[in-house]
């Protein structure tokens, strides 16, 4: 990757990023057409509409819920945890492939 150091500001040259898409800033409307049309390839279009429904009926605080989520747990129970999810998943996918 070519870069060219001026003062406390690094410049990267263009073409070491081809192929990546960077989207400095989008407007909210753009963010929710990008959202919207993710739920309905992930959901459908009716399942997407159900999720919406459902975020805004059930107030959910996600950043209070991170919080107190692993409070108990140690990092080496989270790990093991983790581990374990990410062994199981393996597996499914291993056996879907077949």
């Amino acid at each position: 990757m070519l870069t060219e150091k001026v003062g406390w500001v690094t410049f990267f040259d263009p073409s070491d990023f081809y192929g990546y898409e960077f989207e400095l800033m989008i407007t909210d409307t753009e963010v929710k057409i990008k959202g919207f049309q993710a739920l309905t390839k992930s959901l459908g279009s009716v399942g997407a509409e159900r999720f919406i429904a459902l975020i805004q009926r059930e107030p959910f605080d996600y950043t209070q819920w991170q919080r107190t989520l692993w409070e108990d747990a140690s990092v080496e129970e989270v790990s093991r945890k983790t581990m374990e999810i990410y062994e199981k998943s393996a597996e499914q996918t291993e056996q879907a492939d077949s």
